[in-house]
């Protein structure tokens, strides 16, 4: 009977302590929130915001959002534009500087980025342009142990070009990319997607370059979550003039009043918030490079657009 006391007390004992463990862990984290802050994520962003208005809406996010810290921005080119008579670069870097103008955003630096894919002289060659030089740039200014990490929305031509002009800096960068399709369950790859098709040289020296690091969202994974028509109306109503701005860019870019993938939210979402995809190591295709890439192979589909329009209700309110 003595016994069995003793171990009736002891395993009060523990869970007593266990309670009060639990209790000063979560206080601690509590207060070194309130304390530090929450860990904010330093990004360079690429955008082809010219071609489709996800990416303005995902340059958004990242510049209103208390979470992320964008160094600069730069215009990505789309390749051959049927309608353009200007290059798909500059209608690119127009768009970036008439958001940062709507957002009253005056520090940021926009950058023109390469205005075609990668030339050749027996070899692939840079496309030199500010971009990438401020990529260059900013990755030799890093401490030791540091990474740059950069938003690839559109052609990866800009940071090929970037390794192209300095190879010693590809260990220093940490590369998200919206690039290719892939099926999780055959382990298949397909290239017949449109960012890869804006510069397939440029995305195979991202593939095979094992000092880099790359993390990949491929679109068909990033289009899984829906984006509907109607609650984007109900909220951009509230951000008067920059919800109206935003919002005629989903009308007049976009035929459908229903709902449509923003696949560029989709992947700064993965960024911001990673709990709500699943990454896991995969092979590139087989004819790069075999080496271990970070790929998300899958995303809560309905956290995912909950995460970005409750960021853009705080700003509107924010802004009243």
């Amino acid at each position: 009977m003595k016994i069995k006391k003793w171990i009736r007390k002891t395993l009060i004992f523990l869970l007593v302590l266990g309670v009060i463990a639990v209790i000063v862990i979560t206080f601690t984290n509590l207060a070194g929130d309130q304390l530090f802050g929450k860990k904010k994520h330093t990004l360079m962003i690429d955008a082809d915001s010219g071609w489709h208005f996800d990416d303005v809406y995902a340059l958004t996010r990242a510049i209103v959002s208390t979470e992320t810290e964008v160094m600069g921005i730069g215009s990505s080119h789309f390749a051959i534009h049927p309608v353009l008579g200007d290059s798909s670069q500059e209608l690119s870097h127009r768009m970036n500087n008439d958001l940062l103008d709507i957002l009253s955003v005056s520090s940021m630096v926009s950058y023109r980025g390469a205005h075609d894919m990668l030339w050749y002289e027996d070899i692939p060659k840079p496309r030199y342009n500010d971009f990438s030089a401020a990529i260059v740039r900013n990755t030799k200014e890093l401490e030791s142990g540091k990474k740059l990490n950069i938003l690839a929305l559109g052609s990866m031509t800009n940071i090929a070009s970037a390794i192209l002009m300095d190879q010693d800096i590809a260990y220093k960068l940490r590369v998200f990319a919206l690039v290719m399709n892939y099926d999780p369950k055959g382990k298949v790859w397909n290239k017949n997607e449109f960012n890869a098709r804006c510069d397939l040289e440029a995305l195979d020296i991202l593939l095979n370059n094992s000092e880099l690091e790359l993390i990949i969202m491929p679109r068909n994974i990033a289009g899984k979550a829906q984006f509907r028509y109607n609650e984007a109306v109900d909220i951009m109503e509230s951000g008067q003039e920059r919800g109206q701005f935003l919002m005629k860019l989903w009308e007049n870019t976009a035929d459908t009043r229903t709902e449509i993938a923003l696949p560029s939210v989709s992947l700064l979402e993965a960024i911001i918030k990673p709990d709500l995809v699943r990454k896991e190591p995969v092979l590139p295709p087989p004819e790069n490079t075999q080496r271990s890439i970070d790929v998300i192979t899958k995303i809560n589909e309905n956290l995912i657009p909950a995460s970005f329009w409750s960021a853009i209700i705080k700003y509107f309110r924010n802004q009243e």
